[in-house]
């Protein structure tokens, strides 16, 4: 049997070497605990937001006593990121303190999906099925979302049909053509998935899953065959079948 042998190598560092090194190192230690020493002997002086859009910067001001003139070792830090996380857009945040003293919240917002309206009500909903407050003066371009109540409970939305929609609202965000040719979306029982087309309303079958595959035929369909003939020529386009478009 033959062994496999491993060879060690070893190297000596002349004194200069090791003088140079130590001075490298102690520089590195001085200054990692000079900061160190300054971040928890600076008061927090201003409070900055980033990444919201949805929520404006004095609601998030107001949901807590931001911690002017604290020091950050007297400030609960997951206290005050659930309050942001209370606000109805925000989904996550992260709080840290920047040399100088100033506070920055770094905010995650949720994502409107689709817009769901019932009577005179309306709210969005994420692709979670969060539902959140209908919004003035932001710009949210979604399909409508119909078939479905607003919950009194405050429960998000769930169940395979809302499923079966935000999986196929989700694919048609990321295709060339289907979130801007698509206005409203909603459920059939015997049909799945439908949609009304963003010119004339047509009637646009896409099923039950495999809505990615479905979404290119879409695309496919409508540069090759709706941009020749218009879509006045159809009522409705069902997309449900591998490799075939049924029209009328």
């Amino acid at each position: 049997m033959n062994k496999k042998t491993t060879e060690t190598s070893t190297y000596s560092l002349s004194f200069g070497q090791q003088l140079r090194i130590a001075g490298v190192l102690l520089l590195l230690g001085g200054a990692g605990f000079a900061g160190v020493y300054w971040e928890r002997n600076s008061l927090i002086k201003d409070v900055r937001f980033t990444g919201a859009y949805y929520t404006d910067k004095e609601t998030l001001q107001s949901a807590v006593e931001l911690p002017i003139g604290l020091h950050p070792d007297s400030v609960s830090f997951g206290e005050l990121m659930q309050a942001f996380q209370e606000q109805p857009y925000v989904k996550q945040t992260g709080v840290r303190v920047e040399s100088g003293g100033r506070m920055v919240v770094d905010i995650e917002e949720r994502e409107p999906l689709m817009l769901l309206t019932s009577g005179a009500e309306k709210r969005f909903v994420d692709r979670e099925g969060v539902v959140m407050p209908w919004m003035l003066g932001k710009t949210i371009n979604v399909p409508i979302l119909h078939g479905f109540r607003i919950p009194t409970n405050g429960e998000p939305l769930a169940g395979n049909e809302f499923r079966q929609i935000r999986d196929f609202l989700v694919a048609a965000k990321k295709s060339r053509l289907g979130w801007a040719t698509i206005s409203e979306v909603g459920w059939g029982r015997e049909e799945g998935v439908m949609a009304l087309s963003q010119e004339n309303g047509v009637k646009l079958i896409f099923g039950e899953g495999n809505f990615s595959e479905k979404i290119e035929y879409w695309d496919g369909f409508y540069e090759s065959v709706v941009a020749e003939k218009g879509m006045q020529s159809f009522t409705v386009i069902d997309l449900r079948f591998r490799n075939q478009i049924v029209t009328r």
